[in-house]
């Protein structure tokens, strides 16, 4: 049976070749070879946290080592990663247990001069001491360059620390509960989110409870408290896995409800989600932006495709993706996908735009860049930064004609 140390080496070096997803290579080890939960646990702890801190890691192994680690092989740094994190990140890992299963890792995947190198590596780690620059944000808390100045261009110093040391820990799981009274669900904003510290299959089968982090929930409350129409009909453009369908049925269940993502494998999820969840929606796969114009809708719900930034506790990579080209990219799509909203839009319609970025380039920035293009106003707009009770972060916005 692969160990927990293993599997996060081999995650995190199938992540590095952009092979897989971290929660790919685990999920699949989970689901062949049913560790303990605890096992499950650290190998996700040290994959996502050697991916969350890989520029500090480097940093720690430039001054542990002796020798340049440029020439270091892309294995050989991820097995030194997982390593490293887990002295330098984790508490109550006893060295020794970190030296010899990591040494015998090496010996298993590496050459044997490496695992030699790695042996005397690690026995260093105790008795040498590490400084990262807090002056140099991007290494000491381990965000790209261009990231960490777009955070303090928009928050400041202070709140850009803070939210990027919230995003290098791990945050707990939470469920939405559902009720019903009277045939109408009800809906107390985020008061009905309960944070669980395990999540049983009495949970996950049951029809009352979705898991869903708070943020959503609070998001689309707070726009459902501007909105001066009942919508009849509501579409979901980019709707998979169907987390705020879910929540926009619970808000308005008379609503007839339509959902809409790019591909079949994100529908069959969709589906899969509507079905445990009874929940009727007409489904269709489109490019968001070249979604027919056949019908209008009083309500569209529009997720868009983003940067992440606002959940990277939860998207280790996302952080590693996150440059000027790239968001540039999603801006234009977003723009794409609010026109051809607009163009969806019933008389009174209003547009529900969300992400999970906290970026303004991709929230305030381009809202309001589109809405006067667009001919539209913005009637509320709410940013929640991540938070140490767990709230990922997130943007909203409600726009009308």
């Amino acid at each position: 049976m692969t160990t927990p140390r293993e599997i996060a080496y081999t995650a995190l070096l199938s992540s590095l070749r952009e092979e897989k997803f971290l929660s790919d290579s685990l999920d699949k080890w989970i689901q062949t070879e049913h560790p303990q939960s605890i096992d499950a646990h650290l190998a996700k702890e040290i994959a996502y946290g050697s991916v969350r801190m890989m520029l500090a890691l480097d940093e720690i192994l430039r001054q542990l080592s002796e020798e340049s680690s440029n020439r270091i092989k892309r294995k050989e740094r991820a097995l030194i990663y997982t390593a490293l994190y887990q002295h330098y990140y984790m508490d109550r890992i006893p060295d020794y247990a970190i030296v010899n299963e990591s040494v015998a890792i090496a010996k298993k995947h590496c050459h044997a001069r490496f695992a030699n190198y790695l042996n005397v590596l690690l026995r260093k780690m105790a008795n040498t001491d590490i400084t990262l620059p807090q002056d140099n944000l991007s290494v000491a808390y381990s965000y790209p360059p261009y990231l960490v100045e777009a955070l303090i261009n928009d928050y400041d110093w202070e709140q850009a620390k803070e939210v990027m040391d919230i995003c290098n820990h791990s945050s707990p799981s939470m469920v939405r509960i559902r009720s019903k009274q009277e045939g109408d669900y009800l809906f107390q904003e985020e008061l009905s989110v309960a944070k669980l510290k395990t999540i049983d299959a009495s949970i996950t089968s049951s029809s009352d409870h979705y898991i869903q982090n708070v943020t959503p929930v609070f998001l689309m409350c707070a726009l459902k408290k501007s909105l001066s129409i009942q919508p009849k009909k509501i579409l979901d453009l980019c709707s998979s896995p169907g987390g705020k369908l879910l929540c926009a049925h619970d808000l308005f269940p008379n609503a007839k409800l339509f959902a809409n993502d790019v591909s079949e494998k994100k529908l069959e999820r969709l589906r899969q989600n509507l079905d445990k969840y009874g929940v009727q929606a007409t489904l269709t796969t489109y490019l968001g932006e070249e979604y027919p114009l056949d019908e209008k809708f009083d309500l569209i719900i529009l997720d868009v495709p983003c940067s992440n930034s606002g959940v990277l506790h939860k998207r280790p990579e996302a952080r590693w993706r996150i440059s000027e080209e790239a968001l540039k990219e999603l801006n234009a799509t977003q723009a794409k996908l609010l026109k051809r909203s607009k163009e969806l839009l019933a008389p009174h319609g209003v547009i529900w735009y969300l992400t999970c970025s906290i970026l303004k380039n991709e929230n305030e920035t381009l809202t309001h860049n589109s809405a006067k293009g667009l001919g539209l106003h913005v009637t509320t707009q709410q940013t929640v930064l991540p938070n140490r009770e767990g709230w990922d972060g997130g943007f909203a916005c409600s726009l009308q004609i």
